[in-house]
């Protein structure tokens, strides 16, 4: 099998946020489901363009220890909805004006993932990632920050990105990614942590929990030397555009620490007791990635809590990820949409038992 094409970690490695004594079987048994998932699987599930998971929360279950059981059986619960890779229908993709006509449309995902793959066999996949398309956040950096050094998912990140069309990233000239990495990573856990309601049980939202979910990623790009401070600096701008416009489309939600900290958890743990159980759930990836950026955001804030600006003090962090898994462990809804709307709220599910 071709490099590009080929999956497999290693027990060894040092993904962005883990836990240690990760397994050899599990290692095993997540490269073999990363690498049939790879294989098989179109990236939109629908022609509405969801986008497969299976990915996602393979790598995020792995990096937080999960056994070759839960991992055999997250792939299991969401593959049956997947789409087939289909057939190749292009044979013409390295004509430049043929490439043009076919992005953005999803039929060709197969022929963008060979193509590419050829690509990256031909050069590296830092320079084909620099030589074309701004990429898919989430799905390029859990491939980055775990490591997968044989670039199949490179190849497959690459194709959701020609077939979805993303847009290139602006210009940006200043240079302060460091301090911004962890700006926005505490920035963006208020709206999402603390837009919580008195006499509502606790929920995160839906759009905004994808904002805390990508934030693990600026991390890791900040330690990629084969992308340029100009490039990060681009990267963390879209990010913090994205992140205000998110927040502003869902009306704005008050920010409410005090319900935050007022929380009791359903069981008390630390952070393994967390993982321990969010290992086991039955989702699509969403609930793992969360409570794992969180624990990633009480690590690398810990040096400012001193600071004003950083609202997110020491504990809460744990706090936040206890109101995680408890309310998806509550069952349905798993989440809220537009935290900022009375209508998210008026499900009599969503109201406190008090």
């Amino acid at each position: 099998m071709a490099m590009a094409s080929k999956i497999q970690l290693y027990a060894t490695q040092q993904p962005e946020y883990y836990r240690h004594g990760i397994e050899q079987a599990a290692t095993d048994k997540a490269s073999a489901l990363l690498q049939r998932n790879h294989d098989r699987h179109h990236i939109f599930f629908n022609r509405d363009g969801f986008h497969d998971h299976i990915a996602h929360h393979v790598l995020t279950l792995w990096a937080l220890r999960a056994d070759s059981s839960d991992l055999q059986h997250a792939y299991d619960i969401n593959a049956g909805y997947q789409r087939t890779l289909g057939k190749l229908a292009a044979t013409d993709m390295h004509s430049v004006e043929k490439f043009k006509s076919y992005l953005g449309k999803e039929q060709y995902y197969h022929d963008f993932m060979v193509f590419f793959q050829d690509e990256m066999e031909k050069t590296s996949m830092p320079e084909v990632v620099n030589n074309t398309y701004a990429h898919p956040t989430t799905l390029l950096q859990h491939r980055r920050k775990d490591c997968l050094e044989p670039p199949g998912l490179s190849t497959r990140v690459k194709t959701q990105n020609s077939a979805a069309l993303v847009p290139r990233l602006l210009r940006a000239d200043d240079n302060k990614f460091p301090d911004g990495n962890r700006n926005i990573r505490k920035s963006f856990a208020n709206p999402n942590d603390l837009k919580q309601r008195n006499g509502h049980v606790r929920k995160y939202d839906f759009y905004y929990m994808h904002c805390v979910n990508c934030s693990i990623f600026l991390s890791t790009l900040l330690k990629l030397d084969w992308i340029t401070d100009a490039n990060k600096v681009r990267l963390l701008n879209w990010k913090v555009w994205n992140d205000l416009a998110m927040y502003a489309s869902r009306k704005s939600p008050e920010i409410r620490m005090d319900l935050v900290r007022q929380y009791k958890p359903k069981e008390s743990s630390g952070w393994d007791g967390i993982f321990d159980r969010v290992t086991g759930l039955e989702d699509d990836g969403h609930a793992s990635k969360l409570v794992r950026a969180l624990a990633h955001g009480q690590q690398i804030c810990g040096a400012y809590e001193d600071r004003e600006e950083f609202r997110v003090k020491h504990d809460d962090w744990l706090l936040m990820g206890h109101m995680a898994i408890d309310s998806v462990e509550a069952g349905e809804p798993h989440w809220i949409r537009s935290a900022g709307f009375d209508e998210a709220w008026e499900s009599p599910a969503l109201r406190a038992q008090l």
